[in-house]
């Protein structure tokens, strides 16, 4: 808090203290902590939102707090524009811009449940095709235009690529402090301070050591 209090001293900006949440993480999960007056979370019980990404240990509150709330936001938006006589086009045009736009954000942070890549992907399809069978196969359409597709957005691979954008940050000449985390993981498991190269052999056991982020990241 001291901190706090000389950087809002020489910048004017204050820290809203009845907002600030505070949570064991680690070995002290689920441990109550009183500090400064701050609002104490359970992460197994309940979650903490930093940056816009809520944080917990329990799954069903990750999702629901993270997705769930995002898929209710894309299908009030979609239902804006189902009554609009759109091309196929337009629609492809409409679903990137003013609905995929809404998960880039979470998805680049987070791992996306299997479960939500199929919700979204199927809202895709129903929203396109108005509800009907597909009259062209998903993989044409998300082909370039010079290879008679509508560059639509495969899902699945967005999210992936999202993902994997994280290698080229982790060998940016702007080493960011954050890499030290996943270098000193790496060393720990494999004894390297890096396994992101072709043919290596990853033993499965020690991935199930690894943050799951950086664990689908590798795999």
């Amino acid at each position: 808090m001291k901190v706090f209090e000389t950087f809002s001293k020489f910048s004017g900006l204050r820290l809203n203290v009845s907002k600030c949440e505070i949570c064991g993480i680690g070995v002290l999960n689920n441990v109550p902590v009183a500090l400064c007056g701050f609002k104490n979370v359970l992460l197994s019980e309940d979650s903490i939102r930093v940056l816009g990404v809520h944080f917990s240990y329990n799954e069903a509150i990750h999702t629901e707090r993270n997705f769930l709330n995002i898929i209710k936001d894309v299908e009030s938006t979609l239902k804006a524009w189902k009554w609009r006589p759109l091309s196929l086009q337009g629609k492809i045009i409409v679903f990137k811009t003013l609905v995929f736009s809404k998960t880039i954000y979470i998805s680049y942070l987070t791992n996306v449940p299997p479960d939500v890549l199929s919700t979204l992907a199927e809202i895709q399809k129903n929203f396109i095709w108005d509800g009907k069978k597909a009259k062209i196969k998903h993989s044409t359409l998300t082909n370039d235009y010079s290879k008679g597709g509508l560059k639509d957005i495969d899902i699945t691979a967005k999210f992936e690529a999202l993902h994997l954008s994280w290698i080229s940050r982790f060998y940016s000449e702007n080493k960011h402090p954050w890499t030290k985390i996943l270098k000193a993981i790496l060393i720990k498991n494999f004894s390297l301070d890096t396994i992101f190269f072709p043919n290596l052999d990853v033993e499965e056991h020690k991935l199930v050591q690894i943050p799951s982020f950086y664990r689908n990241i590798i795999m």
